[in-house]
C-alpha cells in the first residue's frame, strides 16, 4: 500500500531548512543595505529581495502540500478495502433467492468514502499546481545553500504531482501512449541514454515504490508490470539523463537477494535483472538472482501476433518486455522495454525502449505469454 508519510516527513525537513535560509538571507540583506552603496550593491540587494519573496512563497506552499499528502494515504487504504469487499460481494452466493447480499451496504459505504476523498484531492489540485509551477525559484547573484533544498523539494513535488495526475486518470494508458509516441522516437535518435543508477540523484527507492503503487491503483498485475517498466524510463527522461556507459552484467546478478528498487537505483541493471525487478514489483514473485532461463520458464510460447503488453521476448542472450504490438500477417513491429550493454539497431545502451521489426523478431526471439505467471502471483 502506498504511504506518503516519508514524503511528508522529508518535505517538513526541507521546509525547516528553507525557513533557516530565509532567516539567513534576510539578515544578509539587511547587512548589505547598511554597509554597501553603488550599482552592484543595489543589484545584489534587488536580486536578494526578489529571491526572498519567492522563498517565502515556497515555504507557504510546501506547508500546504504537507496537509494534502495524508489524503493520498486515505484514498489508497479505502480503495483497497473497497476492492476487498467488492470481491466478497461478487463471490457471495446463497441457496435462498430471497437472501440479501450482506456486502452490498458495505460496498456502497466505501464507494461513498472513496468518492469523497477523490473530490477532496481534486479540490486540492490547484495547490499542487501552484507548488510545482513556483518551484523553479531563484536566480540570485550569489548562490546560497537553499538552492540545494529547493532542488530536493522540486524532485519530491514533481513525483507527487505525477502520482496525483495519473492516479485519477489512466496511468497505464498514459504511459503506453508516451512509449509508442515521442519516447520511442527519442530513443531511436539517441536523445536518451538512461542509466538507472543515476536515478538515486533524484529519488529514493521508497519514493519510486510509492509512485508506482500510486500509478497502479486499480491496475492488474500485468498492467502494473508495464507501469513499473515505463515509470523508470519516464523518471529518467524527465530528469534529462544522458549517461554514456557500458552496462555491466554483474551489476545485478552479483546481488544475492531479491531485486528491489534500491538495488536498481544504485547499481543499474542488466536485461535479466531489469525484467526480474519489474515482475517482482508487479506481483508477489520474489526472484533472487534470476537468470534468463528462469524468466523464460515463467511463460509459455506464443505467436508474435498474440504478444500482449507485459509479455516477454527471449533468446539465450537477452530478454525484453513487450510494451506494444503492431504485428499482423507476418509484418509490422513490436515495441519493447529492456536493458542492454550493446547497441541494437542504433538504439542506445542502457535502459531503453526499442522498436523490433517482425523480420528481426522472427529471426532472433521467441515470444512468451506470461498470463499464467501474473495469475499465479497476483
Amino acid at each position: 500500500m502506498t504511504s506518503y508519510l516519508n514524503l511528508t516527513t522529508r518535505l517538513e525537513e526541507i521546509n525547516s531548512n528553507l525557513e533557516n535560509d530565509y532567516s539567513n538571507i534576510n539578515s544578509l540583506l539587511e547587512s548589505l543595505k547598511g554597509s554597501f552603496n553603488g550599482e552592484s550593491a543595489t543589484k545584489l540587494c534587488n536580486d536578494l529581495s526578489t529571491s526572498l519573496g519567492q522563498l517565502k512563497s515556497q515555504i507557504t506552499l510546501v506547508n500546504s502540500l504537507t496537509k494534502v499528502l495524508p489524503l493520498l494515504d486515505d484514498h489508497s487504504t479505502n480503495v483497497k478495502t473497497l476492492n476487498d469487499y467488492k470481491s466478497k460481494k461478487n463471490n457471495w452466493t446463497s441457496d435462498n433467492p430471497e437472501d440479501t447480499n450482506p456486502y452490498s451496504r458495505t460496498v456502497s459505504s466505501y464507494e461513498s468514502k472513496v468518492s469523497t476523498i477523490e473530490t477532496q484531492i481534486t479540490n486540492q489540485m490547484p495547490t499542487i499546481s501552484s507548488v510545482t509551477s513556483s518551484i523553479t525559484l531563484i536566480n540570485p547573484t550569489i548562490d546560497f545553500s537553499y538552492k540545494n533544498y529547493t532542488n530536493d523539494a522540486k524532485a519530491i513535488l514533481s513525483l507527487v504531482k505525477s502520482g496525483l495526475n495519473v492516479s485519477y486518470g489512466s496511468a497505464y494508458q498514459t504511459l503506453i501512449d508516451k512509449a509508442i509516441g515521442s519516447w520511442i522516437d527519442g530513443f531511436k535518435n539517441n536523445s536518451y541514454n538512461l542509466r538507472t543508477g543515476v536515478l538515486s540523484t533524484y529519488y529514493t527507492a521508497d519514493e519510486i515504490d510509492s509512485l508506482i503503487e500510486t500509478e497502479s491503483i486499480g491496475a492488474t498485475p500485468r498492467e502494473k508490470a508495464v507501469i513499473a517498466a515505463l515509470t523508470i524510463i519516464e523518471l529518467g527522461i524527465d530528469n534529462n539523463m544522458k549517461s554514456q556507459y557500458k552496462l555491466s552484467t554483474k551489476c545485478f546478478n552479483s546481488v544475492s537477494r531479491p531485486y528491489d528498487t534500491k538495488t536498481l537505483l544504485y547499481n543499474g541493471a542488466d536485461c535479466a535483472s531489469y525484467i526480474s525487478w519489474v515482475l517482482n514489483t508487479a506481483t508477489s514473485s520474489n526472484f533472487n538472482n534470476a537468470t534468463l532461463e528462469t524468466i523464460r520458464r515463467q511463460g509459455t510460447k506464443t505467436s508474435y501476433e498474440n504478444l500482449q503488453p507485459g509479455d516477454i521476448i527471449y533468446n539465450s542472450g537477452h530478454v525484453a518486455m513487450v510494451i506494444n504490438n503492431q504485428i499482423s500477417n507476418n509484418s509490422g513491429y513490436i515495441i519493447v522495454a529492456d536493458a542492454s550493454s550493446y547497441d541494437t539497431g542504433g538504439y542506445p545502451k542502457g535502459i531503453r525502449l526499442q522498436r523490433i521489426s517482425y523480420k528481426t523478431l522472427s529471426s532472433m526471439f521467441t515470444g512468451y505469454d506470461l498470463t499464467e505467471f501474473y495469475e499465479r502471483n497476483a
